[in-house]
């Protein structure tokens, strides 16, 4: 709700907040915030909870929150506001705040126990280093606690690598007023490194958050590229004027070692509006059911991608680009059914690199399981 008062500043202005940030779904409907900004002197006249009774906290400035005496009149709350006498043109008003809740309370949540897969974990200033995994977490699962007030379970957030759970993967149980576990039963993690982050705030109305990180990386070792009988021969159908150097395609090095993506680490073809492709002839067949590649940007991803093997004197597709798309992470797998051949190519059909540059097929590694 947005009032203007006219008969004393067109620039004095209320802002009504019912709830604000951590404070949703915790709050009963006669706990209403109320924050009011104005530059010279004005009166503000509230409704009247329907309860009839009120009781009211203030705070300017910095300062702590205070109780405010005032008389109801005509089913109104009037308030005269001076920003001369407050020191400020904003004060923070409190109608009917619950009786057990802290007001001033600056204190965030803290993490009591963290678990992976049904294993207690340590963590260092709220954050799990997994390192390397061969399989991803199945279930993670925070347990915090507020020594001061109410956690709010509908403001528990979990996101993945910057995406928020869905429903589905989310479950946020109240063990207690002060008391939350958060639940988070992922779906399948990609290869490469990831982020897990929990975040639960508290019903203070600085709404206090604690927040907890579990990073790791998803890594398979079986890449039938890097192990015997190894690469024969590599070849691509183009590459771009400094990029000639196709080492870095297979050399094992899935993340860049600093800021630069220059052809010590990656590989890019011509920017030309053709076919981009990169030929692996193993020294003897391999068997294998998908392949991973891994992008120097995000913004460099491909968007569509093939795996071909050979087929006479052309080459057969086995393996396309997932519906959901390529290019929404640092690497993508595209799987099909297990084949045993000792040469395949990684194809970009025309136009099929990133939406910015469309005919250029950039890649850091190429792998095979």
């Amino acid at each position: 709700m947005r009032m203007t008062f006219p008969q004393e500043s067109a620039k004095s202005v209320l802002a009504s907040r019912i709830c604000l940030a951590g404070l949703l779904g915790a709050l009963s409907c006669a706990a209403q915030m109320y924050e009011i900004r104005t530059n010279s002197p004005a009166r503000v006249t509230l409704p009247l909870p329907a309860s009839g009774v009120v009781r009211v906290s203030v705070r300017t400035g910095e300062t702590k929150w205070r109780p405010l005496k005032i008389t109801p009149k005509n089913g109104c709350i009037a308030l005269d506001v001076d920003p001369a006498k407050l020191g400020t043109s904003c004060m923070l008003l409190f109608v009917n705040p619950p009786k057990d809740l802290d007001l001033n309370d600056t204190t965030s949540p803290s993490l009591e126990s963290f678990h992976v897969d049904g294993v207690l974990v340590k963590m260092v200033d709220e954050v799990w280093a997994g390192g390397k995994r061969e399989s991803a977490p199945k279930k993670l699962v925070w347990e915090f606690v507020d020594g001061e007030n109410r956690l709010a379970a509908d403001d528990a957030v979990v996101t993945i690598d910057g995406r928020r759970a869905s429903k589905q993967e989310l479950k946020v149980e109240q063990l207690g007023a002060s008391k939350l576990r958060v639940i988070y039963t992922p779906g399948d993690f990609e290869y490469g490194n990831h982020e897990v982050v929990a975040r639960v705030s508290d019903v203070a109305p600085t709404a206090n958050q604690a927040v907890a990180r579990a990073k790791f990386e998803v890594y398979d070792s079986s890449n039938v590229i890097l192990a015997p009988p190894g690469v024969e021969k590599l070849t691509v159908d183009s590459h771009y004027d400094t990029y000639p150097d196709l080492t870095p395609i297979t050399d094992g090095v899935r993340t860049l070692p600093g800021a630069g993506a220059g052809n010590d680490v990656c590989w890019a073809s011509a920017e030309t509006e053709a076919p981009h492709w990169i030929d692996i002839k193993m020294k003897k067949p391999v068997k294998f059911g998908e392949v991973t590649l891994h992008w120097p940007r995000l913004s460099g991803a491909s968007r569509k991608i093939e795996v071909q093997v050979r087929k006479g004197d052309g080459w057969k597709t086995i393996g396309t680009s997932p519906k959901e798309g390529l290019a929404e992470r640092l690497n993508a797998t595209v799987r099909f059914a297990p084949v045993t051949t000792s040469r395949f190519r990684i194809l970009q059909p025309v136009g099929g690199g990133s939406a910015g540059r469309p005919n250029l097929m950039w890649v850091m590694e190429v792998e095979a399981r």
